[in-house]
């Protein structure tokens, strides 16, 4: 349910065979000599600079040097909202705008990002950052705390909704997901008490700008249908667009942080939520019968060779018995074009049911606390499910087709 998935998995690349540093390049033209502007733009190279190092060394940067303190307050440890919006931005070329003063103590970053490795120009993002001056100090601020003010809110259990005036909510469908949502903490043994504010949007293009996102390629991917995306920023912000006052996904992917006790995410984490939650609007038993259907008009589909790019043979060669999906190389979520239904979301999916029919609650969240991403999983299937790697295909594929 991740928004860009081909932009992420480029960003990823990028991470990985990145050697040397962020590149950067500054608008011609632009007064660049006075201590505002020196100071300003210091201060977000080095909190980016800071995050790229920290991609590789797996370590988190100091928010109190760079944050203003009032922002880190409301949203908490992982407080980067235009990371969690966008991606690890950083990674790309930046072609750095420019700074404009709105007051005596605001200040407005304009900055873009590129495919710094094509040979021809792709530009991925154009963000607006607020500058907040206090005591005489720089920091960065979001544009979504400036706007917040223009949200309604409507409180329902544990969760507060906001939404612009001209986007209704469905409060119907809003109650019968929080009183489902509790059932879930609860068989969990968790209880509701912190509260988790829900933002909803008419689209994933209204979603970005109340972040600062000037342009973000996700929302214009196919012109015949309104793209649906949510996201669990942290344990404190939902996002999500129209119609998501009925969906738990997001909801249940703050769950798993809460059995893992640790803000860490692991791939397994999309079958708990699709499975005991929803996946793209639908229930799990909608989607299974489309996994089921795959599955076997794919027979060449190893499951014991990946459960996430499943179109890989023996030899590392992507094969398929139908053209269901037009381009795989680029499936790492194996995404229907049809329905954006993401088969490996469905395939953690049936994991966790089988986990879930061999030992209920507790086998499944042993598994969010134990698992891990890419082959190390298999590990976890072997060790709390008793599957062998070499059998995982066989196993699923009769699972799922014994009824």
């Amino acid at each position: 349910m991740k928004k860009t998935y081909i932009l992420l998995i480029i960003s990823l690349f990028f991470a990985l065979n990145s050697s040397a540093q962020r590149q950067v390049s500054i608008r011609k033209f632009m007064d660049t000599s006075s201590v505002e502007f020196q100071s300003i733009y210091k201060l977000w190279q080095d909190y980016q600079n800071d995050l790229f190092s920290n991609d590789f060394k797996e370590t988190n940067h100091d928010l109190q040097k760079y944050w203003y303190k009032g922002d880190i307050e409301k949203y908490g440890s992982e407080f980067d909202l235009y990371k969690g919006a966008i991606g690890s931005y950083y990674i790309f070329g930046e072609f750095f705008i420019g700074i404009n003063k709105r007051n005596d103590t605001l200040f407005e970053i304009q900055t873009s990002y590129y495919n710094n490795r094509s040979e021809t120009y792709e530009l991925f993002y154009v963000i607006n950052i607020p500058v907040i001056k206090v005591n005489n100090e720089y920091k960065l601020s979001n544009m979504f705390s400036l706007k917040k003010k223009d949200f309604l809110k409507e409180t329902i259990g544990f969760v507060d909704f906001y939404y612009l005036p001209n986007t209704k909510l469905d409060l119907k469908n809003a109650k019968q997901m929080v009183e489902k949502c509790k059932k879930v903490y609860n068989d969990f043994g968790f209880e509701t008490k912190d509260t988790i504010d829900y933002y909803i949007f008419e689209n994933q293009t209204i979603c970005n700008e109340s972040f600062g996102i000037k342009v973000a390629l996700g929302d214009y991917c196919d012109p015949t249908k309104k793209m649906m995306n949510g996201r669990a920023v942290n344990s404190k912000l939902l996002l999500y667009t129209i119609g998501g006052e009925k969906y738990t996904h997001e909801f249940l992917h703050i769950l798993c942080k809460k059995i893992r006790d640790n803000d860490d995410y692991r791939f397994f984490d999309e079958g708990v939520c699709s499975y005991f939650g929803d996946h793209q609007g639908l229930d799990y038993n909608a989607q299974k019968s489309k996994l089921i259907d795959f599955l076997n008009l794919n027979p060449k589909v190893d499951l014991s060779i990946s459960l996430t790019d499943a179109y890989k043979d023996k030899d590392n060669k992507f094969v398929s018995d139908s053209n269901l999906i037009e381009d795989r190389k680029i499936s790492k979520a194996l995404i229907s074009k049809e329905d954006q239904t993401a088969y490996s979301y469905m395939i953690m999916a049936t994991i966790c049911e089988i986990a879930f029919k061999q030992g209920g609650y507790n086998k499944v969240k042993q598994m969010i606390i134990d698992s891990k991403d890419g082959e190390e999983f298999y590990d976890t299937v072997d060790k709390h499910l008793g599957i062998k790697r070499k059998d995982v295909n066989n196993y699923i594929r009769l699972f799922l087709n014994k009824d």
